[in-house]
């Protein structure tokens, strides 16, 4: 099984005098911000948090005329929610890369661990919102779906651009538990992907 590394800075001598506080860092030295011990007990928390729900999603490339970019055999349709989430699940998904070529998975409004990045290795110096899947890879991430901000109808999708106009993306509803998943669709009441704007 992966342990829990606890996340290291080593970017030669660090120093709190850079440009944010309108000091300069010496020859040879990195200005790197002062360690925030949150930061470092969240990712150990989810690092060893208890999933509650795991699924799975694969992502395939063209494979002759007609064919699409999709995930999970779908391509993007405005008004369809493809997944509903209660919002205080902590959730992993396996991401499988079904194709040649790469691909980069990104979810918008929240923030993942890396589980297993596809080579047997977790990434505990950082949470994120993307990760690149190599050709014919399993990559595994771990969701918290813990803040009530990320209330409501987001996407997740290939980040390559080409793949995501072609189809690679879904959309995703994170929903109150209080009021069940039916509740999502009061989201779907003119929803576009604003993607563009962002």
């Amino acid at each position: 099984p992966i342990q829990f590394q606890p996340p290291t800075v080593c970017l030669g001598r660090p120093t709190t005098q850079g440009l944010a506080s309108g000091g300069t860092a010496a020859a040879g030295e990195v200005p790197v911000p002062p360690r925030d011990a949150t930061l470092a007990d969240s990712i150990r928390r989810l690092f060893n948090a208890r999933a509650n729900a795991r699924r799975t999603f694969t992502f395939r490339s063209p494979t002759g005329s007609g064919s699409a970019f999709t995930i999970n055999g779908d391509t993007f349709k405005v008004g369809t929610i493809n997944t509903r989430v209660p919002l205080g699940n902590v959730e992993d998904w396996t991401l499988v890369n079904d194709s040649d070529e790469l691909h980069v998975f990104h979810i918008h409004q929240l923030d993942f661990l890396v589980m297993d990045d596809g080579t047997g290795r977790a990434d505990t110096l950082s949470l994120r919102d993307v990760v690149n899947m190599p050709p014919n890879s399993t990559v595994r991430v771990r969701i918290p779906f813990s803040e009530s901000v990320i209330k409501g109808l987001f996407v997740y999708h290939c980040h390559v651009l080409f793949h995501e106009d072609h189809g690679m993306m879904q959309s995703i509803c994170v929903y109150d538990p209080k009021e069940g998943p039916g509740s999502c669709d009061r989201w779907l009441a003119g929803a576009t992907h604003a993607h563009a704007s962002q």
